[in-house]
């Protein structure tokens, strides 16, 4: 359950749903063309799924990342992270 706390709680289970929030943020802020709302959710929701060694979560994030270099024209990077990750399946 994500509730605001002033204390932040460390636990897996906080982490992973806070990286699934951001996931969900970052994709709809990337729907609605909010490109640095989008990367800022992204990156951090990739930061936290490497913590914890999360690699479908990572596979995602790094997609949707490439999605949103694709559409800022960075076709470079987009490449990079599209086909430089492990697939986890």
């Amino acid at each position: 359950m994500l509730v605001a706390n002033p204390v932040r709680d460390t636990s897996d289970e906080y982490t992973r749903a806070r990286s699934k929030v951001l996931r969900s943020v970052g994709f709809f802020a990337l729907l609605q063309t909010a490109w640095v709302s989008a990367e800022a959710s992204l990156e951090e929701g990739l930061a936290l799924v490497r913590e914890l060694r999360d690699e479908l979560g990572e596979s995602l994030l790094l997609r949707a990342l490439a999605l949103l270099a694709r559409y800022r024209g960075d076709y470079v990077r987009a490449r990079s992270l599209r086909y430089n990750h492990r697939e986890p399946w």
